[in-house]
């Protein structure tokens, strides 16, 4: 189901995927790669997730960021795009079907960073899922929810080293997982992630 909702001034583009059952289920936000290199809420990775998590009876909202495809507004640096995925969370809470489940957050890439950035602001999240994310020091401050961290060890933006610094600078409780022959893309690795990804959620969501 196409949607449109309001962002800091800003009207943007969504999409709502509802499970076929009408009965109350968790719901997740995914956050799409860079807009300015391309990323929007078609993106493969971000599709194959949302897909995923349908088929496990999760709802989804992928979006497009501010001065991508149909949403208002422009590039904004990071800051406003927090604006816009806080927005979409917001939006997910008032879907009858959502209204009394347990929400997720999830993001690829550069999505990963903004999700990231959210989840220390934002009350009232289950489970945070980060796919092939710049690793940042502030990830120490992440609140005690359910993370999973994913990316491959081919990953061209993404160090080994960086990701193995997690065990000790990401807080419980966590996955971690680095998958072998995969790069940054996932173009060789789409069915692992989403075993990965859809066990996650459905443990952390489904089963409250």
């Amino acid at each position: 189901m196409q949607i449109q909702f309001e962002a800091d001034g800003f009207s943007l583009e969504g999409e709502l995927s509802l499970p076929i059952s009408n009965s109350q289920c968790p719901g997740v936000v995914i956050c799409h790669p860079h807009p300015q290199y391309g990323g929007n809420m078609l993106n493969n990775v971000v599709q194959t997730v949302r897909n995923t998590l349908i088929q496990k009876d999760i709802a989804v909202l992928t979006f497009n960021f501010r001065g991508v495809g149909k949403s208002q507004g422009t590039y904004s640096g990071g800051e406003g795009e927090d604006k816009d995925a806080i927005a979409a969370l917001d939006y997910l809470k008032t879907v009858d079907q959502i209204a009394q489940g347990p929400i997720g957050l999830c993001g690829y890439s550069f999505g990963a960073g903004v999700a990231s950035r959210v989840a220390m602001q934002y009350q009232g999240l289950t489970a945070l899922g980060l796919i092939s994310g710049s690793v940042q020091p502030e990830w120490v401050n992440l609140p005690s929810i359910a993370k999973l961290f994913i990316s491959g060890d081919r990953d061209e933006y993404v160090s080994n080293k960086d990701v193995e610094s997690l065990e000790s600078n990401l807080p419980h409780p966590r996955e971690i997982i680095m998958v072998p022959g995969v790069d940054h893309f996932w173009s060789s690795g789409e069915d692992v992630l989403n075993t990965h990804i859809g066990n996650f959620f459905e443990r952390e969501l489904s089963s409250l």
